[in-house]
């Protein structure tokens, strides 16, 4: 291997081990707050980064190349607010998605093709990762920012996809805004209460007999 890739490559396995880090950081903040669907998405995203580092970790390795590892530093453990973290998310992403490109230059410059076929993955991965990044701090702005902003709630993902379809025609299920869980759950029902201090709840259901079951409300909310 060219000698400046792989030491630049040994930085960039750095970056993705100290990214996995940090999304633990801010995924244990998330918990703590009790902003646990935030903290499950941070958790997943904690996850990609250290494959990321593994993946290059194990590239060096098929090309006989001597891995650095290098100490990580301790990561920011405590946020100003819920924004906070998510405003973080996007710069770290955006920080990575430079180092890349940084990267995959040095790869071209060197003549390197093995190299920029390996980091040709983690260009359109990283279009992705900032892409998504992008789209939950929206959310959470809207959360933050907004008194009417929508937390969409059910208990299957397949009616959730097809409500946010409906609604922003895209949808991708991948916001702390939209919320697995049944209603019949009680103590779900209370932490996600508790999370998003929601307003005014709306209950939308699909009734075949619905003087009946007014009636009869309780049953109708076991049913729906």
């Amino acid at each position: 291997m060219h000698v400046d890739v792989l030491q630049a490559i040994n930085t960039q396995i750095n970056s993705e081990f100290q990214a996995w880090y940090q999304y633990l950081a801010m995924a244990a903040f998330c918990e703590r707050e009790k902003f646990t669907g935030a903290a499950r998405w941070l958790k997943m995203q904690s996850v990609e980064e250290y494959h990321h580092g593994m993946k290059l970790f194990d590239f060096v390795l098929a090309r006989n190349g001597a891995v650095e590892l290098r100490a990580i530093e301790q990561p920011t453990i405590e946020f100003d607010t819920f924004g906070d973290v998510f405003e973080r998310v996007l710069e770290q992403e955006e920080r990575v998605t430079g180092q890349i490109n940084d990267l995959y230059e040095l790869a071209f410059r060197s003549k390197a093709f093995a190299e920029m076929t390996e980091l040709q993955w983690f260009l359109t991965e990283q279009v992705e990762e900032e892409k998504s990044s992008a789209q939950v701090l929206e959310s959470v702005r809207r959360v933050g920012d907004n008194q009417a902003a929508l937390v969409m709630l059910d208990r299957d993902e397949s009616a959730l996809h097809a409500v946010q379809l409906s609604i922003e025609g895209r949808a991708l299920l991948d916001r702390p805004d939209l919320v697995v869980a049944d209603i019949r759950d009680r103590g779900r029902l209370r932490e996600i209460f508790t999370t998003w201090q929601p307003e005014v709840v709306f209950h939308a259901a699909a009734l075949k007999h619905l003087p009946l079951l007014e009636l009869h409300p309780d049953e109708a909310v076991k049913t729906n």
